[in-house]
């Protein structure tokens, strides 16, 4: 007779954690285990939801300061506040203004249901909250770790990995942390190995610390400093010179990414930040709305790279419009009735030929501006807006698969979403400004994906989640 054994094993989780994860992060390839996952604030919120059963929806920046509007225009409409004056002159900006006070105040443990509050400000923000039900990052985490408190499901075995002490963490994150820890999990500090205290490195790093008042150097290679002419002497050097057995610190990796595709190297994968060109369009759009219409954001639109409009019209147009001063006029509108009726010498089937121009009126229709877009003054019809916005929506899914059109498609049906709720047939052109200046954000888009086989780039010190034997830091 044979007898079976089986042994049964627990599976365990270990949670590389700190809030500034993000994105990609160094972690030695020789050392990954399947259990091992590398999370920041949102994807821990996210695993111990999972296994709470509770997942809680988080809204986008942009829902939230639409639904905070939402909730101040409701309190307004019965009382007064102090901020009234500046929310009828910008209410988008100030309502941007007020949510970031309110997350900050709630962070650190206000409570709107306090009967006492310190000022007539703080009264406001009480009342208001009455309206308002769009939880931040930081509701969410304190009800997370009431969960905990109250005993609900965690990941078996379950190890968190800090950077440093959690007592050096925000007060939520940590208090989060001690409710984990109580419940069993096991939470400990990324130690990296002993050091060579005889190393060039270890005496830099006693002298910057304060340990030691004088630094003598052995140049034994454990720590140099090199200096460049220019940055773009130094890109270049770490494109061509670079060792894939180092971790980069590079803050500007859209520049390192161009030089390595210069020579025939795989990406780091970079993002390019700043308002980019494809974000900077529905802004463009919206200014065509302007009375009167402003001629500089209208040769933005007809020329920039990005636009709907096809280039050969932008530029016959940008050029009719620059030598006559207007585009309301007869010669403006023989060039797009060209356009539109221009019968390419391939074109034999009538149909193939009228799809065509159909399609060029949908163009000259969608996202050129109309005389009747200036009728009422400083307003604009609500339905005009709404029809520019759901054309360029559709534009930009058209052109997803380039870097930037997902972004501004997702803040498109948000802004469209919000102005579809409302009942006016006019919008005054300022309420527009508001939704300009409230997109006109810096965001980060992906310029290239990380590649296989590149260099270890990320770009901050915190991003480090085990200890490489070589780093270089540019721009230190």
């Amino acid at each position: 007779m044979m007898v079976g054994a089986i042994l049964l094993m627990e599976a365990e989780m270990k949670v590389f954690f700190f809030p500034d994860y993000s994105g990609y992060v160094y972690r030695d390839l020789s050392d990954i285990s399947f259990n091992e996952t590398v999370q920041g604030i949102s994807g821990l919120l996210n695993i111990l939801e999972l296994h709470s059963g509770k997942k809680r929806e988080e809204k986008s920046y942009l829902e939230r300061v639409f639904s905070y509007k939402k909730a101040i225009d409701r309190y307004l409409s019965s009382s007064s506040a102090v901020f009234k004056e500046s929310f009828d002159l910008d209410p988008f900006g100030t309502s941007e203004r007020l949510l970031s006070w309110r997350d900050i105040l709630v962070s650190y443990g206000w409570k709107e249901d306090e009967k006492k509050q310190p000022s007539r400000l703080f009264d406001d923000l009480k009342a208001i909250e009455k309206f308002f039900s769009d939880d931040s990052l930081w509701e969410r985490i304190e009800n997370v770790r009431k969960d905990v408190d109250n005993g609900s499901l965690l990941p078996e075995n379950l190890e968190i990995v800090v950077p440093f002490s959690i007592e050096s963490f925000h007060p939520l994150i940590k208090s989060l942390l001690y409710s984990l820890e109580k419940r069993g999990v096991d939470i400990s500090i990324n130690h990296k190995s002993d050091r060579d205290e005889d190393l060039d490195l270890s005496r830099v790093t006693s002298f910057l610390s304060g340990e030691t008042d004088e630094l003598e150097m052995k140049n034994d290679g454990s720590f140099n400093i090199l200096s460049f002419p220019s940055s773009e002497d130094a890109y270049r050097f770490l494109a061509i010179e670079g060792k894939n057995d180092s971790v980069y610190i590079e803050s500007h990796t859209d520049i390192l990414d161009n030089w390595l595709k210069n020579g025939n190297k795989p990406a780091v994968g970079s993002t390019i930040s700043g308002l980019t060109e494809i974000a900077g369009l529905p802004i463009l759009g919206l200014r065509l709305f302007k009375n009167p219409l402003d001629p500089e954001y209208l040769l933005s639109w007809l020329t920039t790279p990005s636009s709907p409009i096809p280039s050969s019209l932008g530029s016959d147009l940008s050029c009719e419009i620059v030598s006559s001063g207007g585009f309301f006029n007869k010669r403006c509108e023989r060039i797009i009735d060209e356009y539109i009726n221009e019968d390419p010498p391939t074109f034999e089937d009538e149909k193939e030929r009228e799809a065509v121009r159909s399609y060029k009126r949908r163009i000259v229709d969608s996202f050129l501006p109309k005389k009747e877009y200036y009728d009422n003054g400083d307003s604009v019809r609500r339905e005009d807006i709404t029809s520019f916005i759901s054309s360029l929506i559709s534009y930009s899914l058209s052109k997803q698969e380039k870097s930037g059109f997902q972004y501004i498609s997702n803040e498109l049906q948000i802004i469209l979403s919000y102005l579809s709720d409302d009942d006016r047939e006019w919008v005054p052109y300022i309420e527009i400004e508001g939704l300009i200046s409230l997109i006109s954000r810096p965001l980060s888009l992906t310029g290239y994906e990380r590649e296989r086989g590149s260099l270890s780039v990320v770009s901050s010190p915190f991003s480090f989640v085990s200890f490489p034997d070589s780093i270089v830091w540019n721009g230190l």
